[in-house]
């Protein structure tokens, strides 16, 4: 009986260690290697992905575009993607829905911004007139940001041009004259002021409103419903690190900067992250779209979210 008694505790212990021991499940994440998308990074470095019992891959991508096109196509599970590619997705009748909030934009964050050499002639809206502007993403929230901004300024988004270029090559592509103005955003916007190269020309969003929510943590509604635990898990992870990256910036800023390879200042402004999903804060982008014709009509903001 005494056997009987040690191989069953044996047997109990060996059962817990291999249950303990056993690989977290996975979930694949796009994201884009900016502040915006910074989210995923954090919660990796700072364990709070292995805190709600599950395990990350990121692949790093270029754009919202892309990283929506990634999660539909079954290449990732998750991305970070701006409202804008989610409601275009939409329209198309592709089942794809926001998880969790990601990036917030608020206007007293300086978080993205529109800059022109040092010494451009151009110094307002309408000064931007027959021009070329850099953007991160043709027909995306870039775009409709810019050509709002522009005419509530008193200039013509009709005569302006655009040029897709990724936010590392933008300032380049301003210094050779390539581009007449680019937009940025944070840590490649902070770079490129403090090089005195470049001169602030304007705050784009801004004239969409003061607050509202501008990407989210996406994936399929085959996805979250084959696996909720997992899109529950990854949610809550989210809003953690949200709420320690809001509070944390100069430790984040180290993490930024080991993925960007572009140098921070403790100081440097910072984009807010959602620290829950308000639906009301995604129509604001949704109007804009459809006002711009990047949508055919606006419609509620509910139908790209969770219930």
């Amino acid at each position: 009986m005494k056997f009987l008694l040690i191989g069953a505790l044996l047997a109990l212990s060996l059962g817990a260690a291999s249950a303990a021991d056993a690989p977290l499940p996975t979930i694949r994440v796009a994201t884009i290697p900016i502040d915006a998308g910074s989210e995923v990074y954090y919660a990796q470095k700072m364990g709070f992905f292995k805190n709600n019992g599950i395990n990350v891959e990121i692949t790093a991508m270029t754009n919202g575009a892309a990283v929506t096109a990634a999660v539909v196509g079954g290449a990732v599970d998750v991305g970070q993607s701006n409202a804008v590619s989610v409601a275009q997705a939409h329209e198309h009748g592709i089942p794809v829905v926001i998880i969790a909030g990601a990036n917030r934009f608020l206007v007293q964050a300086g978080e993205s911004g529109l800059i022109v050499n040092a010494d451009s002639p151009i110094h307002t809206a309408q000064d931007l007139s027959g021009k070329t502007v850099a953007i991160n993403g043709v027909r995306g929230i870039m775009e409709i940001g810019m050509r709002n901004w522009v005419d509530k300024n008193g200039g013509d988004s009709t005569a302006l041009k655009f040029a897709d270029i990724p936010f590392p090559a933008m300032t380049a592509a301003l210094a050779e004259h390539r581009v007449d103005a680019a937009q940025l955003t944070i840590p490649e916007l902070q770079a490129a002021i403090d090089s005195k190269q470049f001169r602030f020309l304007g705050d784009v969003y801004s004239a969409i409103a003061k607050d509202f929510l501008i990407g989210g943590w996406i994936a399929t509604t085959p996805w979250v419903q084959a696996h909720p635990d997992l899109a529950a898990a990854y949610a809550k992870a989210i809003y953690e690190t949200a709420k320690w990256a809001n509070a944390h910036h100069a430790e984040s800023a180290v993490i930024l900067e080991e993925v960007t390879k572009v140098h921070m200042t403790r100081s440097d402004h910072r984009i807010p992250f959602a620290e829950k999903l308000t639906t009301s804060d995604l129509q604001p982008l949704i109007d804009i779209c459809a006002k711009y014709g990047i949508l055919k009509t606006a419609f509620p903001a509910s139908e790209i979210t969770l219930p």
